[in-house]
Formats: C-alpha cells, sequence, structure tokens
C-alpha cells in the first residue's frame, strides 16, 4: 500500500507499506527475495505517480523520481515499465540490506530515501494539505 502523508511539523512523504499477511510479500521477506521486494515497492511508486500525473505536484515528485533514479528526462516510462526501470535503478538499493527480511525482522519500519523536491506552499495533494482550514493559495515555493 501506498500513500501520502503530512506530518504535525510539515513534512511530507509517500509512504510504502508491505503487508507481510500478503501472500506474495510474506513470502519474499521470509525468503529474502530482495529482488521481488524491491520491484514491489517499485511497482507502487510507479502506480502512485500515474495516479497524480494531473497535478502539479505530482509531476513535481515525478520529475524528482526519475532524476534520483537516473532515468533519463527524455524518456517517457509509465506502469510497469517504469516500475522495471526503477527497480533496476540505485533509487531503492538501500532496501537490500534492510532489516526487514527473515521469519524475525529486527525492525517493522525503514525509511528508504529522501528527496529533495520543489513544492506549492498548499500543495494540490489533499494528504500534503495543512490541517489548519487555511486554503489560501500561494505562489511561493519551498523546499522539502
Amino acid at each position: 500500500m501506498i500513500r501520502s502523508a503530512l506530518s504535525s511539523d510539515g513534512t511530507r512523504a509517500i509512504v510504502i507499506q508491505l503487508s507481510s499477511s500478503d501472500l506474495l510479500v510474506g513470502r519474499a521477506l521470509k525468503k529474502c527475495d530482495t529482488l521481488l521486494v524491491r520491484f514491489l515497492c517499485c511497482a507502487s511508486i510507479a502506480e502512485y505517480l500515474n495516479y497524480w500525473r494531473k497535478r502539479s505536484d505530482g509531476l513535481a515528485m515525478r520529475a524528482a523520481v526519475l532524476q534520483a533514479a537516473g532515468v533519463p528526462s527524455g524518456e517517457n516510462f509509465w506502469g510497469l515499465g517504469l516500475a522495471g526501470r526503477l527497480a533496476r535503478s540505485p533509487l531503492l538499493k538501500s532496501l537490500d540490506s534492510a532489516p526487514i527480511y527473515g521469519p524475525a525482522p529486527t525492525v517493522d519500519t525503514v525509511e528508504l530515501c529522501r528527496l529533495g523536491v520543489m513544492l506549492r506552499v498548499v500543495s494540490d495533494l489533499p494528504n500534503w494539505r495543512p490541517r489548519t482550514g487555511e486554503r489560501k493559495e500561494s505562489a511561493n515555493l519551498e523546499q522539502t
């Protein structure tokens, strides 16, 4: 499962959750199949980027992810093609050595990467908007 999150300190995040109770994911985690786990995470990211493709902050996230993955900017990959490109890139390489594998993993949560992206102050992604009720739009950009 993948979702957007806004913490109380204003940090925006994309959270990917792998359910070990799922047959495919659980087996991959127990058998330490890092390639399959990385591909499943990349497929989630690719679908997330596709879902928000009509929003300006979604396009900014796509550009940042493609740049971090080393995918040429002229390439127009979406869906599983993009997932395969992301899985081969060094973007989520830290997932291979994360302590989430085996029958008794040592951690439940791991931060895979952090990207700096220029986004709007009031995002056009609903889960990245402040909960204060203020909906005033601003043209100022901030680095997060």
